[in-house]
């Protein structure tokens, strides 16, 4: 048994053809926020998760299911207008936003729809270039009083993380430091 289950499209999809005998395509899941919760409540139900399921949809974002009933679909952060110029890799945004959900939740983080928006926020910065050390401790301070942002950085080229910037400059501020 585990307290959250996360899991991809496509480890959702096998997982729920294993446990449920349905048969449900990883890209139709994608597509579909309803079917991608419905997906999470089922494994939720089905997979003995004590008390949340995650399926990470990519680009798409997440939906997640949790034991007090509160269910829903999230759409990934808003990738800059100039994308292909500051997309390095996809490579390990998964690592990266069940790192920081797990963070979140060892800090006390209870509700599943901030560790859903928070840990994609990351599983963003992650793709569109994970800063070094000293990049991260700028996103972290650029809004410190007597600081101004630097052209470039998180919040300029991500303007809909602006909405959780702090929660998301705590997520990325705590990832540098234990680093």
């Amino acid at each position: 048994m585990v307290d959250v289950l996360v899991v991809n499209e496509e480890e959702a999809a096998a997982l729920d053809l294993l446990l449920n005998g349905t048969n449900d395509s990883p890209a139709d899941v994608t597509k579909d926020p309803k079917a991608a919760t419905v997906l999470a409540d089922r494994l939720l139900r089905t997979s003995g998760a004590k008390w949340l399921c995650i399926v990470s949809l990519g680009g798409a974002g997440c939906a997640y299911a949790c034991v007090d009933g509160s269910s829903g679909a999230l759409p990934c952060p808003t990738a800059p207008s100039d994308k292909d110029k500051y997309c390095t890799s996809t490579v390990g945004a998964g690592d990266c936003m069940v790192g920081s959900l797990a963070a979140m939740l060892a800090a006390g983080e209870k509700n599943p729809e901030r560790l859903c928006k928070l840990s994609m926020s990351v599983a963003t910065q992650a793709v569109f270039g994970c800063p070094s050390r000293a990049r991260g401790e700028a996103v972290c301070t650029c809004n410190a009083p007597g600081k101004t942002r630097n052209a470039g950085m998180i919040h300029d080229r991500y303007p809909k993380l602006g909405q959780c910037s702090e929660e998301v400059q705590q997520v990325l501020h705590t990832v540098v430091n234990t680093n």
